[in-house]
């Protein structure tokens, strides 16, 4: 896989002016109500390969694999927004504090995974980090970060934080970007060495056609959002 310098694309990140107003409390001061219907997701799969709602696409082109790790102290519901976003923005997984999951994708022309982690479980009203990641044929492996919520599932009703910090960047094997802002939550996005084995591990295949794919791993040490 190629590498590169971690670089900024050129354009300055849109400030919607719904998000990171002062007058918010974080996202990690979630209402405790959230919790009253926990008993209904289920856990985030542990350990390799990478299931269902945290792997997407099909095998035989360039893609990403990771590790997902909760360094927060509660637990994150978590969910994947690159297949259809109303069925999967309505059926997180939830990650313990301390534990981590892994997730696997590959989508020609878009992002390769899109994970919003967010204090709450409830589908109609959540709001916290999303991490963008892509590896396409022609480009670089490429991080966004957003902070994100929305009051009903589906794009239309979803608001995105884009504070300066949440530029798509280009990340090279050995490399890591972190993120601390009101928005975007505290984290570390970090680019380890492509390895084949690993890849076939982390998505379930003995194929070769994804010994290439991007391995980039996320540490998310607390929540951002937006309202």
């Amino acid at each position: 896989m190629r590498t590169a310098p971690i670089l900024a694309l050129t354009g300055a990140a849109l400030i919607l002016s719904a998000c990171g107003s002062s007058s918010t409390a974080p996202v990690e001061s979630a209402s405790s109500g959230a919790g009253a219907v926990a008993g209904n997701v289920a856990d985030c799969p542990e350990g390799p390969p990478a299931r269902s709602p945290l792997s997407f696409g099909k095998i035989g082109q360039d893609g990403v694999v990771g590790g997902l790790y909760n360094d927060t102290g509660q637990p994150i519901y978590v969910t994947n927004g690159t297949e259809t976003p109303t069925d999967n923005i309505e059926t997180p997984c939830r990650l313990g504090p301390g534990k981590a999951t892994f997730y696997s994708g590959s989508n020609l022309g878009g992002n390769d995974i899109e994970l919003y982690l967010s204090a709450e479980d409830n589908s109609f009203n959540r709001a916290g980090t999303r991490v963008n990641m892509s590896d396409g044929i022609a480009f670089w492996p490429q991080v966004w970060v957003e902070g994100f919520s929305f009051r009903h599932p589906g794009w239309s009703r979803e608001w995105n934080c884009t504070p300066d910090e949440s530029k798509r960047v280009n990340i090279s094997q050995g490399q890591s970007q972190s993120y601390d802002t009101y928005e975007l939550g505290k984290l570390t996005v970090s680019r380890l060495d492509d390895n084949g084995s690993a890849a076939r591990e982390y998505v379930g295949t003995d194929s070769s056609k994804v010994d290439d794919w991007a391995r980039i791993d996320v540490r998310i040490s607390r929540l951002g959002g937006c309202s």
